[in-house]
């Protein structure tokens, strides 16, 4: 995939239903490629604000041709937006971080385990 985002100008996630924190959306953030998804599943997690994406709602067709077209016209937000989300991803999806936690959380319940 880092060939595929490399080529991109803008990467959408215009998906209906929930489908959890997509990799895909996590992985063009974090190579600075504006991102645009829907309101569903886990993407308000990561599009968690203006300065990192454009968040819209599912199914609706206008939204999400409106972001297009932002993401299309404005060169300096669109380069701002995309700097500011591989900073999100980095400080709070990135694999090392998901590790140390997934361990955290071994450990924690190993220990309540050895308490009893």
């Amino acid at each position: 995939m880092p060939n595929v985002f490399a080529s991109c100008d803008l990467v959408v996630d215009a998906s209906w239903a929930g489908t959890g924190i997509t990799g895909t959306i996590r992985e063009a953030m974090a190579m600075r490629k504006p991102v645009i998804a829907t309101d569903c599943g886990g993407n308000r997690e990561l599009v968690s604000s203006p300065e990192v994406g454009w968040l819209i709602p599912a199914r609706e067709v206008e939204p999400l041709a409106r972001a297009i077209a932002a993401v299309i016209d404005g060169a300096p937000r669109r380069a701002e937006v995309a700097a500011n989300a591989r900073a999100h991803v980095v400080r709070g999806f990135s694999k090392e971080l998901r590790i140390t936690r997934l361990e955290q959380l071994y450990a924690a319940i190993r220990e309540a385990r050895t308490r009893r």
